[in-house]
């Protein structure tokens, strides 16, 4: 039997990245973190290049793979910490397969496992962590059908204040100093973050045992039975060390949270009104979850 697929995803700043390094310590997965293969609002992902490359092309080569590769301008953590593709390594995964969109998504997968020197033979798991995947949940349905999708979630107010505080930023238009900065994303914050709740409900009712939520407050506050809860439901072995991972994320250092903006209260009442209903529900489903698994 292959090897099954699985992706982490969420609004940004809930804790994608945590759950991504306590899951990768388990020899059974490999995620590849932020590859940002798909294209988004403003974010130059790897597919946007490739299909402007197929637009300009009649037919693709590999070689055309090599250079898109190897152009190096794709956003994303992942294409930062794997700035050499081997030309040979490429031709021969494409040598008895087809050059598309998800055969290149496919050995994205299959390199980061060569590059991290990961034991092939035990993973049971491959995919990787992009929060903003939630976005793309049809077209990574329509690709892999029977993957398994993690959702985690977290208070929106948190989200926010981790979001306008975070330092670097090369993916947001305004600069820091900018009047309007906290306040634009404070509403793009909003959107996000209610877009992605409301396809995470739509998700779970369609591909039930498949589409898992989880919430980041749980996982800080009771983090061995969160994890044995995601654990089961990927029917991997549980063990200590995988709950060993300190508190993880691109705002945090020595795990103290920087915060230099707060926000009026009308903002915080905005996001009480609009989004903590939202946020109850989902915690409900959450805990229902969580009761079934501890009875089945």
């Amino acid at each position: 039997m292959g090897m099954k697929y699985l992706f982490i995803v969420g609004a940004g700043r809930s804790g994608t990245t945590f759950i991504w390094g306590i899951l990768n310590k388990s020899p059974s997965i490999h995620l590849a973190t932020e590859i940002h293969y798909f294209s988004s609002l403003y974010h130059n992902g790897f597919l946007k290049n490739f299909k402007k490359l197929k637009r300009k092309i009649q037919k693709l080569t590999i070689d055309d793979v090599i250079h898109c590769l190897q152009n190096g301008n794709h956003f994303g953590d992942y294409w930062q910490r794997n700035p050499y593709f081997s030309a040979q390594e490429i031709k021969e995964y494409f040598t008895n397969r087809s050059v598309n969109d998800k055969n290149i998504y496919d050995y994205l997968f299959e390199h980061d496992i060569r590059v991290k020197g990961k034991n092939k033979n035990l993973i049971k798991y491959i995919g990787e962590k992009t929060p903003l995947n939630i976005f793309h949940l049809r077209q990574l349905h329509k690709w892999y059908p029977d993957a398994f999708i993690l959702f985690i979630y977290r208070n929106p107010i948190d989200v926010m204040m981790s979001a306008v505080n975070k330092e670097h930023r090369p993916d947001y238009p305004l600069k820091r100093n900018n009047l309007l900065y906290h306040y634009v994303i404070v509403l793009f914050v909003f959107f996000e973050w209610l877009g992605s709740a409301s396809i995470a409900f739509f998700n779970k009712s369609v591909h039930k045992e498949k589409f898992m939520i989880i919430s980041y407050e749980q996982l800080v506050s009771h983090r061995q039975s969160t994890v044995k809860r995601v654990t089961s439901a990927l029917n991997i072995e549980y063990s200590k060390n995988l709950c060993e991972v300190k508190k993880i994320g691109s705002s945090f250092s020595g795990g103290k949270e920087r915060s230099y903006w707060h926000p009026p209260k009308w903002i915080v009442l905005f996001y009480s009104l609009f989004l903590s209903p939202i946020y109850k529900m989902l915690n409900k489903v959450s805990l229902k979850m969580k009761e079934r698994l501890l009875y089945d």
